[in-house]
């Protein structure tokens, strides 16, 4: 039976990196109750979180605006790719606008910035 132990002292750069990957403060503080920890305590280390570590939210929060934007790369590469593909026959063809990843793409982004500027 393999058992984690997490080091205390880690524990704040954890909850900074989830809240810099995305995770609300309150989704974060309901995690920490729901663990066993009472509310004013876990609200105490979820201020100490982000105060402390912003680094860590900076770092996760630029993780999701960099792979925002190779989502709408991509699905800009798939849809020019296709466009050029098509107009370059003489009787036409088809294309596929790739909005899906262009559109994910662009929600993660603003979400990092949203992130970024908020935490």
């Amino acid at each position: 039976m393999a058992t984690t132990t997490t080091n205390a002292a880690s524990l704040p750069e954890t909850i900074a990196k989830a809240i810099g990957s995305g995770k609300s403060k309150n989704e974060v503080m309901k995690t920490l109750v729901n663990s066993g920890i009472n509310p004013a305590d876990a609200q105490a280390m979820v201020d100490f979180a982000v105060k402390n570590y912003s680094s860590a939210i900076r770092a996760g929060a630029m993780a999701q605006i960099g792979s925002g934007l190779l989502l709408f790369f991509i699905g800009l590469v798939i849809t020019a790719g296709t466009y050029s593909m098509a107009s370059s026959g003489g009787t036409g063809g088809f294309y596929v606008i790739s909005y899906g990843p262009m559109i994910f793409g662009v929600v993660r982004v603003v979400r990092g910035l949203f992130r970024l500027i908020f935490a």
